[in-house]
């Protein structure tokens, strides 16, 4: 019979653990980030800029390099504003700033902004999308943040109408003639939207 090395399979699962949080996480990140995007609401095909506040929640080292990737069906537009003096790059799927030059990283408990004009898709109801953000540090390791999200409102507002003749007393009815003023009340119900479309 077959002797069994605990020592060596118990290790093996170790290595084989450690490998899949390498790949998950990153390449040991020695930060961390925080991230918001601004709107957090828009109208299905419309035209926005979105404002992304990035906080380097590490404790060690400082963010030189941004890299946000667009939900499927997002399309960039332009103005693409980075940090001050970091290179912006239109990227396949998305955009990028670099602190090429150095100097200028984003140290733990610092925050920096970047935005750009995109165009949201038109699904056929309201959705949540997800950015995907990658930061790389000063030793070149990196963290993947899916904390920004963007809702898509495609559905309409409904919109009724009231009206008094004379103003503040009797109801009148569209369509009858009257002689006397009439006062109409418009109510919109945005019927669980956000009141973006």
């Amino acid at each position: 019979m077959a002797k069994i090395n605990h020592f060596k399979i118990t290790t093996l699962l170790l290595s084989f653990s450690l490998l899949v949080t390498f790949f998950a996480f990153g390449v040991l990140a020695m930060h961390t980030t925080s991230v918001t995007v601004d709107p957090i609401i828009v109208g299905g095909g419309s035209t926005d800029t979105y404002t992304f506040n990035i906080t380097n929640t590490g404790a060690t080292d400082s963010i030189n390099e941004i890299n946000i990737f667009f939900p499927m069906g997002f399309e960039f537009v332009d103005s693409l504003e980075c940090p001050t003096n970091w290179s912006s790059y239109v990227i396949s799927g998305g955009i990028k700033c670099v602190d090429e030059g150095g100097g200028n990283e984003i140290a733990p408990g610092d925050a920096e902004k970047v935005s750009f004009k995109a165009r949201a898709p038109s699904p056929e109801s309201n959705k949540i999308y997800i950015w995907e953000v990658i930061t790389y540090d000063t030793t070149g390791a990196w963290w993947r943040n899916e904390e920004a999200k963007t809702t898509i409102d495609v559905t309409p507002p409904t919109t009724t109408a009231s009206a008094t003749s004379p103003p503040g007393k009797d109801p009148y009815t569209f369509g009858n003639w009257t002689n006397s003023n009439v006062e109409v009340t418009l109510t919109c119900n945005d019927n669980g939207g956000s009141g973006k479309d």
